[in-house]
């Protein structure tokens, strides 16, 4: 059985599980060590209040998680959010990022956001990919700006509107979202 939801302080252990080679192996995080499962149950919480956090089950097991986060402190940031995604490495080319990201943009919109960014540590041509079937576009490069597995590395940034207009709407939470008629239906059109 398939089922995507909100990610809850229980997964922290297995999202850390999920983060772990992408840590050790690759470049594509700038973690030195994999953070413990207090920082993700941590993280969990803080990021549920006012951002989604979404988790991708099979037979009750997490293969993928998705979420947003305040891209800026400051009160004029806050329409601006960043978007993140991990999945297990044996789910990687089989839609499992596809579904967890139409859920995420769609449950980003309705909650108000305006724009999407994500910082691509490069080269990574699938991620690149990935982003711009959704239609994000390249916008910055952050040249040589961390240095991990003894290199400097560089950051691409893409980004994508959502929600643009000359005043943005208050921004809602994803509980009141998740009550709605429109939410229900986009769930139920998910195929997965």
């Amino acid at each position: 059985m398939k089922l995507i939801r909100l990610a809850e302080i229980k997964d922290a252990e297995r999202i850390r599980e999920i983060y772990f080679p992408y840590v050790k192996d690759t470049e594509l995080t700038f973690h030195f060590e994999v953070p413990s499962v207090q920082f993700f149950e941590q993280k969990i919480t803080e990021i549920q209040k006012k951002h989604c956090w979404l988790v991708y089950e099979v037979n009750t097991r997490i293969i993928g998680y998705a979420y947003t986060m305040e891209h800026r402190p400051k009160n004029a940031y806050q329409w601006t959010i960043e978007s993140t995604i991990y999945l297990d490495l044996k789910y990687r080319d089989k839609g499992v990022g596809t579904v967890l990201y139409k859920i995420l943009l769609f449950a980003s919109k309705a909650q108000g956001f305006c724009k999407v960014l994500a910082g691509l540590t490069i080269p990574n041509d699938a991620s690149y990919k990935f982003h711009q079937k959704f239609g994000f576009e390249h916008f910055a490069r952050y040249n040589n700006i961390g240095f991990k597995h003894s290199q400097w590395q560089s950051v691409d940034w893409l980004e994508l509107n959502i929600n643009r207009s000359e005043f943005p709407a208050e921004l809602k939470s994803m509980e009141s979202i998740t009550k709605t008629d429109e939410w229900k239906l986009f769930i139920k059109s998910i195929e997965y």
